[in-house]
């Protein structure tokens, strides 16, 4: 952890999930850097389930579900002769039906009789079985059934198998005579719809409701149709949602006299585009498919009864990305351009709703149509073959080589229209009709590439062009860093007056590039020589292979009398020569840290002997400044006019000691702020105001119980010039684009690589408290590969992982993170991995513990 951070207006709700209050959330996310914004939206399909509305002035219950189309309410099944059903034997309930009042029915239970087979007609040969599935059980005896199987039920059967024709209990055989042309039988509700036969199965020939027809698990199979109600009497079945793309299936027709509509189908969303490949269509990605439209409701009765509402549409699948650019292999070729986003499906139309009953019935709604296909982005453009040339006097410029065109970015689909309301009976109201869907933006213009050369991986800002801010924070840039230009040689700007290096990157966000710009105005005020400071930014340098930060400072070695072979030792990553003293002690103990991530006793303690405590500290700072440089540089392939030896890789770290040997400050005394100078009294008191709400919010242990700063907050004050500037740095991340998820992420990477215990246990603080997996922040906090992750957040802990272990990123990996966030999203990314690469420095050379309640009562 770095540094605190000011408040945030961007974070989004989605980012504060915790115990913590919404204030406390947000004062921890300033501290400990939290930027909030994202979120996703789903598609979903209507629920197909039917609900009775007793309030309803039709006297028949009101079904809320989905619909279909009057055209389809009977089946097409031959009209045929039935096959005899075979004897058995059956049980029946021995329950006295209660009517309406609560009394006892009068119709006397029958007990259980064997039920004889019926006579087979005579010369009659065997139908065929209706192609649907079987009926299910009877509503009711058929003397009984205008009474009861309506107002018991709103129309849907009672299924009572005890209520059999004048207690003989063959009323099931005598209905099932009547299952065919699509129907159950004679008085019975309909079957659901199945895979194998969609359409739900028709009420009884007199009385019952409709089946639901089948919601279609299959792309481009369209749902069932509902099953029509009794000619009599009955509400129709629910149409069923269509699959990928297809339409919805109609809702079945009320019975004449009386019932419900069934409800349209919702239409299946459109299939989203394949992401574009390199080399195949020019690297386009695929169009969304259009989604379904919603089935049409069915009519209600004649006498009574609601129109089916219209199925809504489908979603229109969203355009597949373009693929990236491939990047340029040789020198001063150009980068391949960025395929064109796929045009977004359109989405599907919402269904008709279906006609109320004749004199009071209300239409059904019209279906909202979908919501359009959004356009797939166009493909970043790939990095240039440039390399840097010295032109005389030493000036810098690019060879002909030039970043790939960012892609066409793909057009959005049409929203669906909204489907008609249903006409109303003559006293009756008329359905609403359906919304249409929403529009959809096209796709954004993947961005162009790098040059790679001077600029890397990362378009070089025009002056001419660039923004108020990005005009003043150059004009000061140019302003302190011309002279060192004039009196080193050392090129800060190209030969059309545009910032090279590191600069180029801090223009992307000023207020975050000027926060780490002034870092490294402040180390004029440290202990260290010039010599040592040079020889501790080769060494880092020189382990990162970070071939412009390596060209600078050669220059300046040079000037300040480091010897040559020193130099090109250091630079190269080898173990320091020509050194003595206290400069091949400093360069053996960044080399060190840098290698393994930690510093022995040994080292250390010669190390403290040389320089003093606020020495060692100014050297820490000074070597995750520039820990921080070569990361920048390096994810963005940022070169220089020189080659220099590949980095040295890091050895696996171990975990900072969990010892109370040394107290809270481990190796570093804490600061007792009773006997502290004004300059650190002054900075620790803005430290407290944001660190003591930060600790009241998160839990973290920022300042102890006696009022002194810990972690890294307590190395601040060591020099609190070099501090403050620090501490800004941390502030300045509230205004990134990242989210405060991915602000964490990233954090964690970090620490989870370099082992560092204190920054760890804060950030997996504030990982739960913004709603981070628990096995994410596990495996990143233990340096393993991310799990629980995906999307953008996979991304991001990828980058950083594969960014601080190995110094360099894969093109792949590169593009992934360029299309997520962004080229001015993945500089605040990559300078917030800088900059806790620092802190993870500043902790593991002091072996800072993490705080315990033994800890914090005995320091």
């Amino acid at each position: 952890m770095s540094g605190t951070q000011s408040a945030e207006s961007d974070d989004d709700a989605d980012d504060s999930e915790g115990d913590a209050s919404a204030d406390d959330a947000e004062d921890a996310e300033e501290f400990v850097g939290d930027s909030g914004n994202g979120g996703s939206d789903d598609d979903a399909a209507d629920d197909s389930e039917k609900d009775v509305d007793s309030s309803t002035d039709d006297g028949v219950g009101d079904f809320e579900g989905v619909v279909l189309d009057d055209a389809e309410s009977e089946a097409d099944s031959q009209l045929s002769v039935p096959q005899p059903a075979s004897t058995e034997s059956t049980e029946q309930s021995a329950d006295v039906a209660n009517d309406a009042d609560g009394n006892a029915d009068p119709i006397a239970d029958a007990g259980p009789e064997a039920v004889t087979a019926p006579v087979a007609l005579s010369g009659a040969s065997a139908p065929a079985i209706p192609d649907g599935p079987a009926p299910v059980e009877p509503m009711g005896p058929l003397i009984n059934s205008l009474w009861w199987a309506v107002p018991k039920s709103g129309g849907r059967s009672t299924n009572d198998a005890s209520l059999t024709l004048a207690g003989t209990g063959i009323y099931p055989s005598v209905t099932s005579l009547f299952a065919f042309g699509g129907r159950c039988g004679l008085i019975c509700d309909g079957a659901d719809g199945t895979e194998q036969n969609p359409n739900g199965v028709g009420g009884g020939w007199l009385f019952g409701d409709g089946g639901d027809g089948w919601s279609s698990t299959l792309a481009g199979i369209a749902g069932g149709k509902g099953g029509a109600a009794g000619l009599l009497w009955g509400s129709g079945g629910d149409g069923g949602a269509g699959g990928a793309g297809a339409a919805g299936g109609t809702g079945g027709n009320a019975g004449l006299l009386w019932g419900n509509g069934g409800h349209g189908g919702a239409g299946g969303a459109g299939v989203n585009g394949a992401v574009g490949t390199s080399g195949v269509n020019n690297g386009r990605g695929g169009d969304g498919t259009a989604g379904g439209s919603g089935g049409a409701g069915g009519n209600a009765g004649l006498l009574s009864g609601r129109g089916g509402d219209g199925g809504v549409g489908g979603a229109g699948g969203k355009g597949g990305a373009g693929a990236h650019g491939s990047d340029a292999v040789a020198a001063e070729e150009d980068g391949g351009p960025g395929g064109s986003g796929g045009a977004g499906g359109n989405a599907g139309a919402g269904g008709v709703g279906g006609r109320g009953a004749l004199l009071f019935g209300r239409g059904g709604d019209g279906g909202d149509g979908g919501s359009a296909g959004t356009g797939g982005a166009g493909g970043f453009g790939g990095t240039g073959g440039a390399i840097v040339v010295t032109l005389p006097g030493g000036k810098l410029s690019d060879s002909d080589g030039a970043g790939g065109a960012g892609g066409v970015g793909g057009a959005a689909g049409l929203g669906g229209d909204g489907g008609g309301g249903g006409l109303g009976g003559l006293l009756g109201q008329a359905g609403v009709n359906g919304d249409s869907g929403a529009t959809a933006a096209a796709g954004n213009a993947g961005g162009v590439g790098g040059a790679g050369g001077l600029g890397g991986r990362l378009p070089i800002v025009d002056l001419n062009n660039a923004s108020p801010a990005q005009a003043t924070l150059a004009a000061l840039i140019k302003k302190l860093g011309l002279p060192i230009q004039a009196a080193t040689g050392i090129q800060l700007e190209d030969v059309d007056g545009r910032l090279v290096g590191p600069l180029n990157a801090y223009l992307y966000n000023t207020i975050i590039g000027k926060a780490i710009f002034d870092v490294g105005n402040t180390f004029s005020s440290a202990s260290l020589s010039a010599r040592v400071k040079e020889i501790v930014i080769l060494s880092v340098g020189g382990q990162w292979g970070s071939e412009y930060e390596l060209y600078a400072h050669k220059l300046a070695a040079q000037l300040f009398g480091i010897p040559a072979d020193a130099i090109a030792a250091l630079a190269n990553g080898q173990a320091p020569v020509g050194l003595s003293g206290n400069e091949l002690l400093a360069a053996q103990f960044v080399q060190e840290l840098v290698s393994t991530r930690r510093v022995s006793d040994a080292l250390f303690e010669a190390a403290e002997a040389a320089f003093g405590q606020t020495g060692v500290v100014d050297m820490v700072n000074l070597a995750g400044t520039y820990l921080g440089v070569s990361a920048t540089l390096n994810a963005f392939k940022v070169r220089g006019p020189e080659s220099f030896s590949a980095p040295v890789l890091p050895a696996a770290p171990s975990p900072v000691p969990a010892s109370d040997e040394y107290g809270l400050g481990g190796r570093l005394p804490l600061i007792d702020l009773d006997t502290a100078t004004p300059a650190q009294l002054d900075l620790a008191a803005k430290i407290k105001a944001l660190a003591v709400p930060t600790q009241q919010a998160t839990g973290i242990e920022l300042v102890s119980p006696d009022g002194r700063l810990i972690g890294p907050l307590n190395g601040y004050l060591y020099n609190p010039v070099i501090g403050q500037a620090l501490f800004e740095v941390g502030n300045a991340f509230a205004s990134s684009s990242l989210s405060s998820r991915i602000k964490e992420i990233v954090i964690l990477s970090v620490g989870g690589q370099w082992g560092s215990g204190y920054e760890v246990y804060a950030h997996e603080k504030v990982a739960r408290l913004v709603g981070i997996p628990e096995e994410a922040i596990v495996s990143l906090a233990s340096g393993h590969a991310p799990v629980g992750l995906s999307g953008s957040e996979l991304v991001a802990a990828r980058f950083v992982q594969e960014l601080v272990s190995t110094y360099e990123v894969s093109s792949e990996l590169y593009h992934s993170a360029e299309a997520a966030f962004g080229q001015a999203g993945l500089v605040d990314l990559v300078n917030l991995a800088s900059t806790y690469l620092g802190a993870s420095a500043l902790l593991n050379v002091f072996e800072v513990p993490v705080p315990t309640a033994a800890l914090i009562t005995t320091s």
